[in-house]
């Protein structure tokens, strides 16, 4: 009877386990039958709950079935079939899915990468092995990011658990490579930037300039996790979470810890990113360490285009069309934008895909990929998103909407239902209390700041009014579209609650100078 139950897909699983475990045939015909029709339910829970009942009794090909649903449109689905593979499969079918989740999306390879820490040290052989055929950069990122993770508890340990040879030398061949490829990409750029009128590439330089050190700063992340994982003293594990590479001071500090592990041959690639933020510099670096040698007769965007760094070649892609139009790319880059158009990535493909529809007329472009890579930028420059990756910021920049005020407008108002987050883009704005009708300015907020955090998750009304200081243009990102947004990218719910505190402390900081000020008046008074 409560196999039957079709309302409550957990009672229909204990129920199938009970059943299982009495080892009576006839009951187990009917599990295979009840597996059969959760897997292919179009309800996400059912499919769900058949996917762990596949993984629970491994039926007949049950790998197979496993691999099939990889592809299902559910996220829950998806991360149930790579758990149970990854953590009871054979090693050809761990590979095998391995490999097919390369050709997936950006957030099936980042949810990938995150079972892989979770099943901890489970996951060691099968990263290993791996690594040795991957192909996917993204993929690889993310299994070495894995790979530090599941390590670096044990190397305290008696059993420190480490790699072997082999797999440090494929790691630190491949560190190495990333970073040829961004000196490269940095070389070119600063030709491009050295050969134009500033004013002519200012809106260019403005956003893939931006974009450029973001990824310089995502390679010494990714860089940095290789080295913390042949560092065998954990000198770099323990420490290099707590530097923001943004900031030039910690970035300093950094680099003098890293000086004193002489024997890692990544290190020396490392230390000029860490220590100078010269376009300049860094060219000169990567053409000597690199011994680039190469005589730009073409643009150099039609280098930046070719770059491995997918990132990089969609923003060569917008500044190619800022600059040229779509006339002119297609008529020289027609069959290699088509073969860019089959790029996983959505962004990129799109991008593409506007500039092979256009009618070739500069004036007549379409450019919708290329504003939310604007918008993206400028959201990376706010201190909630300004550590969150520009690729990743794609999606939130899909969902916020621009609005310009002039000077005096009211934005919202005291007592209102609070229902949007508010980003200063540019220009100031005033956050004003009312109270027995007189007006008190509590703060001024300019750009990269934000408004009406709290009231997004309490969904309380505002406790002040925001009036325009100056003409300002804001960055305004709907509750319901935000929530939906953090449930996928919890590295952003983070940020909020460090501004929470942030803001906090400072309203704390408030009340105490107002308490000292009342009780020091309340004395004069007596």
């Amino acid at each position: 009877t409560m196999m039957s139950n079709e309302n409550n897909p957990r009672i229909r699983i204990e129920s199938a386990r009970f059943l299982w475990k009495r080892g009576d045939d006839s009951d187990r015909v009917k599990i295979f039958s009840l597996i059969d029709a959760f897997c292919i339910s179009k309800n996400s829970n059912k499919r769900s709950a058949g996917i762990y009942l596949v993984g629970e009794f491994k039926p007949d090909k049950w790998e197979g079935v496993l691999k099939e649903n990889l592809q299902s449109a559910s996220m829950q689905v998806f991360n149930k079939c790579v758990e149970i593979i990854l953590k009871y499969a054979s090693k050809k079918t761990k590979l095998e899915t391995l490999t097919l989740i390369e050709g997936m999306s950006r957030r099936h390879i980042a949810c990938t990468g995150k079972i892989l820490q979770s099943i901890d040290g489970m996951a060691l052989e099968t990263i290993k092995d791996y690594l040795r055929v991957a192909r996917n950069q993204r993929m690889i990122v993310e299994v070495i990011h894995a790979l530090r993770k599941v390590i670096e508890p044990y190397k305290s340990n008696a059993d420190n658990l480490t790699i072997d040879e082999e797999t440090k030398g494929i790691v630190i061949e491949w560190a190495l490579n990333d970073l040829e490829q961004i000196y490269f990409d940095v070389f070119i750029w600063y030709k491009f930037v050295s050969n134009r009128n500033n004013k002519d590439i200012e809106e260019i330089e403005n956003v893939f300039g931006d974009a450029m050190r973001d990824q310089l700063f995502r390679v010494c992340e990714r860089t940095l996790d290789v080295i913390a994982l042949c560092d065998n003293r954990r000198i770099i594990g323990a420490v290099y979470n707590d530097f923001d590479l943004r900031d030039s001071a910690q970035r300093l500090s950094l680099a003098e810890i890293l000086e004193s592990l002489s024997d890692n041959s990544i290190i020396p690639f490392v230390l000029p990113i860490l220590r100078k933020d010269s376009w300049e510099y860094l060219a000169k670096t990567g053409k000597n360490k690199f011994d680039f040698n190469i005589d730009v007769k073409e643009s150099e965007l039609y280098f930046l285009l070719r770059s491995k760094n997918k990132w990089v070649s969609f923003c060569a892609l917008y500044a190619w069309f800022k600059l040229y139009g779509s006339d002119h790319l297609f008529k020289n880059e027609g069959k290699f934008l088509s073969d860019l158009q089959k790029e996983p990535n959505k962004y990129h493909s799109e991008a593409v895909l506007r500039l092979l529809k256009s009618s070739g007329s500069k004036s007549e472009k379409n450019e919708e990929p290329f504003e939310l890579l604007e918008r993206t930028m400028s959201l990376k420059k706010t201190a909630m998103f300004m550590h969150i990756p520009a690729e990743k910021l794609m999606g939130l920049a899909e969902i916020t909407q621009c609005r310009f005020y002039k000077s005096g407008t009211l934005i919202s108002r005291e007592g209102e239902l609070s229902d949007h987050l508010y980003i200063v883009g540019k220009g100031s704005l005033k956050i004003i209390k009312t109270k027995n009708n007189v007006k008190t300015i509590l703060s001024i907020l300019r750009e990269g700041e934000t408004y009406g955090e709290i009231g997004l998750f309490s969904k309380s009304p505002r406790s002040a009014s925001a009036i325009a200081n100056e003409d300002c243009k804001l960055w305004v990102i709907q509750r319901s579209e935000l929530k939906r947004f953090l449930l996928e990218m919890p590295e952003i719910a983070y940020n909020f609650l460090e501004i929470f505190s942030e803001k906090l402390r400072k309203s704390s900081d408030e009340v105490a100078s107002l308490h000292m000020l009342c009780s020091t008046e309340k004395k004069e008074f007596l």
